[in-house]
């Protein structure tokens, strides 16, 4: 193993899959999901957009979870 020294350090930019679907996503857009966490996911990647939205999630009948993207003062 060497040890190097003055090797320049890139920036990372890395974006989730989640990032990008919420990205891509309007107001009132929604996505189903059938795993919990990947609905967390979602919600935690529309939150850190920061752009105004928030995203708003119920649990269906069937189990499975959707996830909207809304308007901070939606009513």
């Amino acid at each position: 193993m060497k040890i190097e020294k003055n090797i320049p350090l890139h920036k990372h930019h890395r974006t989730s899959k989640y990032a990008c679907i919420a990205k891509k996503m309007q107001d009132g857009d929604s996505v189903l999901f059938e795993i919990t966490t990947e609905s967390h996911s979602l919600r935690q990647a529309i939150y850190n957009q920061k752009d105004g939205h928030i995203p708003v999630s119920r649990k269906q009948l069937d189990g499975k979870i959707r996830v909207w993207k809304v308007k901070k003062n939606h009513e």
